[in-house]
């Protein structure tokens, strides 16, 4: 979006915000603006527009004066902010929340979107300061005024804090994201437990009593080893906890505080800080379903295949730790005589629009089968649980220590989607072959139990190209006729004699043809022998080459004292 537009829809705001009486609706909308807009007349227009719609609403009395104070430009220098006014407005906003005054939900969210404004956008150390310290107070102090009033507690506490805490996260500026998990922390700390969700799931990884003990506050410490020991500590409380987290808080939150460890050049060469963090990793994924487990499987296998050799080995360790996470219990599927449905053929894809149209289809129907057998899969725990009682079997004692069993309809999607989605595309069609011939169980033949113990069977058209590659591009060049020809015959002759045969292509001799035995022979002649003996071995070579070489005598003579023939000028040529 160009710089004019911003100033164009404020303007046409501004007209209608006259005509018509919906004043908290288009404040409610253009309160973003206080977050997103960087132009300094983008963001003077915009306190124009919320002063006439602030003297609209009734029901509400919204300080203006304090908005326009956070948001104050210098008028002896263009375009220049008014820190003096900026910071006295920050001060204000810390008597309102240290004498518990009641703040309106409006002015409230519009001062949370300023702050987080300066924290992302600006360099002045002292705003960025003031402003994380704002939020800090104020944050609480809103959830705490508002957590009897459902309608104002989930706008503030749900669409306002929670969602720019989750959208933090996901910034690569690594300031900003520390800033934000710093905010999570005091929320967690300081408002009530039962307040939200993720709220109640993270506020047993705090400790408001010992701050060495808090999740939130070592994870930023300044001291790695101390990042490391909060990871550690997290997978520890992992395996007493009674109650399995929500899905939402450990992908949006959980998730990515710790995946800022991974993948990144600052802690590349910090091996107990990144394995710590990928044990982590692997603890949160035991803890969710099979549609978040896929969905950071994915991910990360996505990243081997695209990711170059400076982290392959960071990969491999993080693929590894969530494939041994698969807590998934899949016996259901296969109850049925029937099991060999569960793996169809791969889909076959016509068009690129009609693929995408399909997936949209069936993960809306996913989607829709999951919320029907979460209730299912509830009861098959409890049944299974009461079994396991009855028969004196030992319980596990964690949540990560209990397989989810899940129903046969869902076993058979999730394996259907391991088959159609992670498994690599060459393989699938091999699998359905080898899956679907009965003839290696029928003969007591061992099936290959792993992918690694899977040959990879290649079509006649690229098992052709294989061969033809090794035999242009590994072999030596001058073999490839010899052994066409030479090797055939020479197994046979071997087989009919009851000679052993080579075994291996180093106990086969190399067999010269005529042209290039006279190069070798020449080559040897003229470098590696010395002068006077060329001849004389020359004879001796000539039984294993099939040639046979003419000396003239009259140059040759015997050398007093040796065995060995020298000729001084031997004229020779090949018979």
């Amino acid at each position: 979006m160009s710089q004019e537009q911003p100033h164009d829809i404020l303007r046409i705001s501004g007209s209608l915000c006259t005509d018509l009486g919906l004043a908290m609706i288009h404040l409610l909308y253009h309160s973003s603006g206080f977050l997103t807009l960087v132009d300094s007349g983008a963001r003077t227009l915009l306190l124009e527009v919320t002063a006439v719609l602030a003297d609209k609403i009734k029901d509400e009395d919204i300080d203006m004066n304090l908005i326009r104070d956070l948001n104050a430009m210098n008028k002896k220098f263009v375009d220049q902010p008014d820190f003096d006014r900026r910071l006295d407005g920050f001060n204000r906003i810390q008597k309102l929340v240290t004498e518990v005054r009641a703040l309106f939900p409006i002015q409230g969210v519009l001062i949370v979107y300023t702050a987080m404004h300066y924290l992302q956008y600006e360099k002045d150390i002292s705003m960025r300061t003031s402003s994380s310290y704002c939020l800090q107070k104020l944050c609480p102090h809103l959830c705490r005024l508002y957590k009897d009033d459902a309608r104002n507690k989930d706008y503030i506490v749900q669409n306002t804090i929670l969602s720019l805490i989750r959208n933090n996260l996901q910034c690569k500026k690594t300031d900003f994201k520390e800033d934000s998990i710093m905010l999570l922390g005091y929320m967690v700390r300081e408002c009530p437990p039962g307040l939200h969700p993720v709220l109640t799931d993270l506020h047993q990884f705090s400790c408001s009593s010992d701050l060495e003990m808090d999740m939130f506050e070592t994870i930023l410490h300044v001291q790695l080893h101390r990042r490391s020991r909060a990871m550690l500590r997290f997978t520890e409380q992992c395996k007493s906890l009674s109650k399995p987290l929500n899905a939402r808080t450990i992908t949006q939150y959980i998730i990515p505080m710790f995946s800022q460890f991974l993948l990144v050049e600052k802690y590349y060469d910090k091996n107990i800080l990144v394995d710590s963090a990928i044990g982590a990793l692997s603890t949160c994924v035991r803890l969710l379903r099979w549609r978040e487990y896929e969905t950071v499987l994915t991910t990360y296998l996505g990243k081997l295949r695209s990711c170059g050799l400076t982290y392959q080995k960071q990969l491999i360790k993080i693929v590894s730790g969530l494939l041994d996470a698969f807590h998934f219990d899949l016996h259901k599927a296969y109850e049925d005589e029937n099991a060999k449905e569960v793996l169809p053929p791969a889909p076959f894809v016509e068009d690129e629009e009609s693929e995408q149209a399909n997936s949209t289809s069936q993960d809306d129907e996913d989607e829709e089968i999951e919320e029907e057998n979460e209730e299912n899969d509830n009861e098959d725990l409890d049944e299974d649980d009461e079994a396991e009682n009855n028969n004196n079997i030992p319980v596990a004692k964690s949540i990560l220590d209990k397989p989810m069993v899940l129903s046969k309809t869902k076993a058979s999607r999730v394996i259907f989607s391991i088959h159609r989605d992670i498994l690599p595309g060459k393989i699938k069609e091999n699998n359905d072959e080898d899956l679907d011939d009965d003839t290696e169980n029928n003969n007591n033949i061992p099936v290959a139990k792993s992918i690694l113990d899977k040959p990879m069977v290649l079509s006649k058209s690229k098992a052709s190209r294989v061969i033809f590659s090794i035999h242009r591009g590994i072999l030596p060049d001058k073999i490839k006729e010899n052994d066409n020809e030479d090797l055939d015959e020479d197994d046979d002759t071997e087989n009919n004699n009851n000679i052993p045969v080579a075994k291996s292509i180093l106990d086969k001799p190399m067999v010269l043809s005529k042209t290039k035995a006279s190069r070798v022979i020449f080559s040897i002649h003229r470098d590696i022998l010395p002068g006077k003996i060329r001849v004389a071995l020359a004879f001796k070579l000539r039984g294993l080459v099939g040639f046979t070489l003419r000396c003239d005598p009259s140059a040759t003579e015997l050398c007093e004292g040796s065995s060995l023939q020298f000729v001084s000028s031997a004229k020779y040529s090949l018979l």
